[in-house]
């Protein structure tokens, strides 16, 4: 298992994670205590069992399943055209460090030790 931080790299402007970004995630991800959304919707740490390709291929980050038929069950059933730019980076165990809510660093804690 690992963990991951998702961010929005929309080029209009806006910030956070869009309502379409939430809702893959929420389908990829559907244990709510494996996702930590930040405040502001800035970014979403999830726990997943796969490497960083696999999540943005369920997450379907492109907007087209590439082959519907081997489309996992956790992946999105209804492809949308709508590309939807993001980041996905690997959080390493005891890589990372800064300023930000107790409950997050309890969740990295927690989730980093599976």
């Amino acid at each position: 298992m690992g963990i991951f931080l998702i961010v929005s790299a929309a080029e209009d402007g806006s910030s956070g994670i869009s309502k379409t970004l939430e809702e893959r995630i929420n389908k990829v991800i559907p244990n709510s205590s494996d996702r930590f959304m930040l405040p502001g919707r800035n970014g979403c740490f999830v726990k997943f069992d796969g490497i960083s390709t696999e999540l943005r291929d369920k997450l379907n980050l492109s907007g087209k399943v590439s082959n519907p038929t081997q489309a996992s069950s956790d992946s999105l059933s209804n492809p949308s055209d709508e590309i939807t730019p993001a980041v996905i980076l690997n959080v390493v165990p005891g890589g990372y460090n800064g300023y930000a809510l107790t409950t997050l660093w309890e969740w990295l804690s927690l989730k980093g030790k599976d």
